[in-house]
């Protein structure tokens, strides 16, 4: 009866190797190329998640940039305007007429010829 047990069990054990190795190999195998595809589909979804989020900052920043250059402009446009004011005043301020006026207002005259001194470069 030992024996016969021992024998059972033997048989018993080799065949539940055998059906291990061959029922769970491909159980094993397919389990392997499941969660291989879970992972390609995980890695594929944050890639696109990723692409998503940056496609929208990117859209942002652009939009940013836009309303910047349109303010730079705008300010550059100013600026100009400014310049040409300010080059005006100045011509005007700074023309011979103006300050020889002024200068007679003033009691100003031209220098007499002793009173000039001619510097040699």
């Amino acid at each position: 009866m030992a024996i016969r047990t021992a024998t059972v069990r033997g048989i018993q054990k080799g065949i539940l190797k055998e059906g291990r190795r061959k029922g769970f190999s491909s159980t094993l195998k397919r389990d392997i190329q499941m969660a291989r595809f879970g992972i390609l589909n995980w890695l594929l979804s944050v890639a696109l998640v990723v692409a998503v989020i940056l496609g929208i900052w990117c859209s942002f920043q652009i939009a940013l940039v836009g309303k910047e250059l349109n303010s730079l402009r705008a300010r550059q446009y100013m600026l100009k305007k400014q310049n040409l004011i300010l080059s005006s005043k100045l011509s005007n301020l700074t023309s011979q007429k103006r300050l020889e006026k002024l200068g007679k207002s003033l009691g100003l005259r031209p220098p007499a010829t002793d009173q000039k001194i001619r510097l040699n470069e």
